[in-house]
């Protein structure tokens, strides 16, 4: 085999031909860039080595000082770090990535996943939480998912590279994500709850709640959000309007009559009391 000089900022390295490009990058780019390793759990067998997302960069490599690599600098804008990479991920797991909530908001690749140095696990919640420290707090409310525990991830029901539901939770319709582990509460039913059907949060707030069964108001609040007939079960049962509400409204929970809230397949249940 041949030996041939590359002189890079006055150093000279010596590159054996035949060497494979992975090589290459671990004999040229590391004798600089030392503190970026390829993440091996990621890139790590990558068979260009750096030049698979730094491109080339020839120009660099003959004067590093003067030129800068052809792509993917750190002080890129999110989306040219975020093309660079969708270049070759760009499998279902992340076709819905354009226009998702993480692709409006200019979060990169780079703030969840390490390409470098030491593996980060892209599924730990604190991966997440670093980024939504409201739902960190939620997550010590008294009725919440065992989510610190470790039984479930922030990953479970939401898919971070973007779905065509809110926040992006995963599943074809909204209630699919909780469906999935609340088999139960799963239809069809004889005599439906309507925002069963269109919304699990129309009623529970998913990451954490001081109220039993993580419900964003306690009933009858809850339920007289919606539930404002001039009959039974009257105005709503607070504010200036307590004087009015019937009494089997005030200070109850429409739950002791009408307990199955998420559906009926009772014949006589069309008032899911049973």
């Amino acid at each position: 085999m041949t030996n041939h000089s590359i002189r890079v900022s006055g150093l000279c390295f010596i590159v054996i031909l035949g060497l494979s490009s992975l090589a290459f990058a671990e004999t040229t780019c590391l004798r600089c860039h030392g503190d970026k390793q390829p993440n091996q759990f990621f890139h790590g067998n990558l068979s260009e080595g750096c030049s698979s997302c730094h491109g080339a960069s020839e120009a660099h490599l003959k004067s590093p000082i003067r030129n800068k690599p052809d792509r993917i600098l750190a002080g890129d804008a999110p989306h040219t770090q975020n093309q660079a990479c969708l270049s070759c991920h760009e499998g279902a797991d992340h076709h819905n990535w354009t226009g998702s909530a993480h692709d409006t908001a200019d979060v990169s690749c780079t703030s969840c996943h390490a390409v470098h140095g030491d593996p980060i696990d892209p599924g730990s919640i604190e991966t997440c939480l670093g980024c939504h420290q409201s739902v960190r707090t939620s997550l010590h409310l008294p009725s919440r998912h065992p989510i610190l525990e470790g039984l479930m991830g922030c990953v479970d029901c939401h898919e971070p590279h973007g779905t065509g539901l809110n926040a992006m939770t995963r599943g074809v319709i909204e209630t699919d994500t909780c469906t999935s582990c609340h088999a139960e509460k799963q239809g069809p039913v004889l005599f439906e709850h309507e925002p069963v059907t269109e919304d699990c949060a129309n009623c529970h707030e998913p990451h954490g709640s001081v109220i039993p069964g993580m419900l964003k108001t306690r009933p009858p609040f809850l339920c007289q959000q919606c539930h404002q007939a001039v009959d039974h079960p009257g105005q709503l049962a607070f504010g200036r309007n307590t004087a009015n509400a019937p009494a089997s409204a005030l200070g109850q929970s429409c739950l002791n009559c009408h307990g199955q809230v998420h559906g009926s397949n009772h014949p006589s249940g069309a008032r899911l009391t049973r």
